[in-house]
């Protein structure tokens, strides 16, 4: 089994990054550019170290800048907002009879040749996101300078928790502690 397509959005400086792989994928670029960002995305759906699980629980740093400070325009701003969200999406393809087995619910298509694994990085189910944009709003009140109204606005990180599903249904939940036996078959370089 192998990856052979990879979504990524608002992780790090992939914001909205998509790409197709191939059984052998070598990836170049420069320093900076996104290469580590891409491969510890991919460990917070396959890594097997015991650190993955602590490491699924992301910092705000792990959330795209720009989105971050995009949505804390709009907290200010006033009207409807969304809270932004990290998602990784792998489709796995190639796989072996014993590796269906253990994708059995993850296929997305009818030849059952290919399925799906996502991380999504959430507000918390229960998390009263009312009260909170009501509380920032009160607090930024006072200012008049828009950019000091921004950098008051608290990000509520800890109001998120992650989920790992598989095919295309979000309460098909996969066991966080499942080792999945993903072929490594990407490198990363700078050039």
């Amino acid at each position: 089994m192998y990856i052979s397509h990879i979504k990524i959005q608002n992780y790090r400086n992939l914001q909205d990054f998509e790409m197709e792989l191939k059984p052998f994928t070598l990836i170049i670029g420069e320093n900076n550019s996104g290469k580590t960002n891409l491969l510890t995305a991919l460990s917070l759906l396959f890594s097997q170290d015991i650190t993955a699980f602590r490491n699924r629980v992301l910092d705000q740093d792990d959330i795209n800048y720009k989105s971050i400070q995009t949505f804390k325009g709009k907290v200010v701003a006033g009207g409807q907002i969304a809270f932004p969200e990290v998602k990784i999406e792998a489709t796995l393809a190639g796989m072996t009879e014993e590796q269906e087995a253990v994708c059995g619910d993850w296929f997305i298509d009818k030849e059952l040749a290919k399925a799906k694994l996502t991380y999504v990085f959430h507000p918390r189910t229960g998390f009263n996101q009312y009260d909170w944009l009501s509380s920032q709003r009160d607090k930024i009140q006072s200012n008049t300078d828009e950019k000091e109204e921004v950098r008051h606005i608290d990000f509520p990180i800890k109001q998120y928790e992650y989920t790992i599903y598989g095919g295309n249904d979000p309460a098909n939940r996969c066991d966080p502690y499942l080792r999945i036996p993903v072929m490594a078959t990407i490198s990363s370089g700078a050039l």
